[in-house]
């Protein structure tokens, strides 16, 4: 099943717009089912389309991509989304090339993991012409917060040792 969304995520991430998925999505079956391919993982692809987008012309593409990030929620625009806002394929195109979802899981500090949340939600009010620089934001971002929470981590472990050494000194005759 894994495979089969990473899979359905690097369809999607090559595509220019939702509009050309179902064409990508075609040639990449033909190829798995032509090819003999490991029929557990084309199963799970073909109940992962069945799910998510049985008619690819008129798919919730709002649904399928937001499960694929999940947890990330709130980028998509409501309603109809104006020409000149970011268009919603990008903003997932992003999310998905960088690993956002993934990588702000293993961000331990909560109030870290809600500043990018609420910059990514911050994307579906973003003018089209900015959009570059405010990914390049959020990635930067979370790259310090990655960096910031793996220093934490070692400093908590520093602390421990040195704590266990001060107990044992304490309970050594002197």
């Amino acid at each position: 099943e894994k495979a089969a969304r990473e899979l359905t995520i690097h369809c999607l991430v090559r595509c220019d717009s939702f509009g050309g998925f179902p064409s990508v999505w075609r040639d990449m079956m033909e190829v798995f089912n032509a090819s003999q391919a490991n029929q557990k993982l084309v199963q799970s692809l073909q109940e992962l389309e069945q799910s998510f987008f049985p008619n690819q012309h008129n798919a919730n593409w709002q649904i399928l991509c937001e499960e694929l990030v999940d947890p990330l929620k709130g980028w998509w625009p409501a309603g109809q989304y104006a020409s000149s806002y970011v268009v919603p394929s990008k903003t997932f195109q992003f999310l998905a090339k960088c690993s956002i979802a993934e990588r702000l899981k293993s961000v331990g500090v909560m109030i870290w993991r809600m500043n990018i949340t609420n910059m990514v939600k911050g994307i579906s009010s973003l003018r089209s012409n900015d959009a570059t620089t405010y990914f390049d934001n959020i990635h930067s971002e979370l790259v310090t917060y990655e960096h910031e929470y793996h220093q934490l981590k070692a400093a908590t472990s520093l602390l421990e040792l040195a704590l266990w050494k001060c107990k044992i000194d304490e309970s050594m005759p002197t």
